[in-house]
């Protein structure tokens, strides 16, 4: 009897397994969302660099990757691409780990690229804190199939403790043993996956946590300072429009006319250490924050 249920049980714990690692295909619906993210991408870029009129072309969806030709050329921190890559590929919905390469339109030359993955830390981001050289990329997505599939690690681990108790009962037969006292619980302190920061000059700016680093001293931001400097960080040495810089307010409902100015004048003091950065003021139109 001992001997037929371990026979069952290691099949059914070997088949539970099996199933719980193997890899989760996207569907033809996420693979459709993913074009659109990755076209999303690369309009935001050109936005970024100071091109809103070029036309950004179809994605074209290789074996085992999404392709982007930019057409133009443009130019733009690191931290900045990935700030925004990372902004459009997750709203693709599936929570994929992925790999960015920005190549040489009409070569094969990487000229910067990445990967992000939830799993254990993994996130790999070279590179931080430069410019990209004035040229044409194509823009390279490639999706992990698979980083979704910890649901089923999960539940095929559940099934196989189900299917090792099953084997214990039917080794065992009725005789019951002592309950052992449960554990007591400890706290789990749950830490995010990623600390996602960007570099303004000499500064290192976490929104997550409405600061700003300089060699070692924090400077804390207020909340309506750190949307807006985000919002300036994203989008380097481009002119935004006063009427899309006040969107920080509109949660809020009443905006103060000067309200704008006076964010604008307070954010300048706390950049101020660094010469090579500064919020510049078009009269009538917006702000630009300028990196050198």
């Amino acid at each position: 009897m001992n001997r037929y249920w371990l026979l069952c049980c290691s099949a059914l714990v070997g088949a539970v397994l099996l199933l719980g690692f193997a890899p989760e295909e996207a569907t033809p619906f996420e693979r459709a969302q993913r074009l659109i993210a990755v076209r999303m991408a690369g309009h935001q870029l050109l936005r970024a660099a100071g091109d809103s009129s070029s036309l950004v072309p179809a994605v074209q969806q290789e074996p085992d990757s999404y392709r982007l030709s930019l057409p133009a050329s443009w130019s733009l921190p690191t931290d900045s691409v990935v700030a925004i890559v990372n902004r459009s590929l997750q709203t693709a919905g599936r929570g994929d780990d992925f790999v960015v390469n920005l190549v040489a339109r009409g070569g094969e030359q990487v000229y910067f690229g990445y990967a992000l993955s939830d799993e254990g830390g993994k996130t790999l981001v070279p590179c931080l804190g430069r410019t990209l050289p004035a040229r044409g990329y194509n823009l390279e997505v490639r999706f992990h199939e698979g980083s979704r599939g910890g649901w089923r690690t999960a539940g095929a681990a559940t099934l196989a403790l189900l299917a090792l108790g099953l084997f214990a009962r039917g080794a065992l037969g009725t005789r019951r043993s002592p309950v052992a006292a449960a554990p007591a619980q400890q706290a789990v302190e749950i830490r995010p996956v990623h600390d996602t920061h960007l570099h303004i000059g000499r500064y290192r700016f976490v929104p997550e946590e409405q600061c700003l680093y300089l060699e070692g001293t924090r400077i804390a931001l207020t909340s309506k300072e750190a949307r807006l400097l985000e919002l300036f960080a994203t989008r380097p040495n481009e002119l935004i429009d006063r009427k899309e810089l006040q969107r920080v307010w509109e949660d809020e409902g009443v905006i103060v006319g000067r309200s704008l100015d006076v964010f604008v004048s307070r954010l300048r003091k706390k950049l101020e250490a660094d010469s090579s950065i500064a919020i510049v003021g078009v009269t009538g139109k917006g702000y630009r924050l300028e990196v050198g």
